[in-house]
């Protein structure tokens, strides 16, 4: 299989996943586990155990992705980002990554015909939440937004939205935070990308 195909990159990440969950079966016992900043013992690697049901989610999506079923495998994917569970996954020293921001990585490398599938299923859905925001100025529709439909167009526009109020009211690391999650979407219109980056290193000023 080539390695640049997107399918091949989703099964290689849940391969990943899936390694790390049995690191704790062969060792017998669990890796060290932390909420917040890694604990002092300045280890390399940190785990907790990967939800199964998410990875099974997942598989779901890669699945139908496989058998080109795009509908499916969207309407399956916004059940992954969906998923209630958040915690802290793998992490190199001074630096870790919780299991939300590894789903918006994955979701991102979902084939084009998915992506596609996902803004039509549910792009509208984001959209109307957005001109909701737009006549009443309720930020929680905008939350709502980020949280459920980042990867539609109206999602990234809702993010953007959010971060740029967050920096304009001083919430600079509020801020940093939606602008560092912006910045992990690839389709986010080439004429806000270099405000991302700018306002984004503002925040750290």
């Amino acid at each position: 299989m080539n390695k640049f195909n997107p399918l091949y990159q989703s099964r290689l990440l849940l391969f990943v996943l899936a390694f790390f969950i049995r690191l704790t079966v062969v060792w017998g016992q669990e890796l060290p586990f932390f909420e917040g900043e890694p604990s002092g013992d300045n280890k390399p690697w940190y785990h907790v155990s990967f939800d199964r049901n998410l990875m099974q989610k997942m598989n779901t999506v890669v699945d139908f992705a496989e058998k080109d079923r795009p509908l499916e495998a969207a309407m399956a994917m916004q059940a992954v980002i969906e998923h209630p569970s958040d915690y802290f996954l793998i992490a190199e020293t001074n630096r870790y990554r919780s299991t939300r921001q590894f789903v918006r990585s994955w979701v991102e490398q979902q084939p084009k015909a998915v992506l596609q599938a996902y803004e039509v299923q549910y792009g509208a859905v984001a959209s109307n939440l957005l001109k909701q925001f737009q006549l009443t100025g309720d930020r929680k529709l905008l939350l709502q937004i980020v949280q459920k439909y980042l990867h539609t167009k109206s999602g990234i526009s809702a993010a953007y939205r959010l971060a740029c109020l967050e920096l304009d009211e001083g919430r600079f690391l509020a801020a940093a935070m939606n602008f560092e999650r912006l910045s992990e979407l690839k389709r986010v219109p080439a004429e806000i990308k270099p405000w991302i980056v700018v306002k984004n290193a503002f925040c750290w000023m």
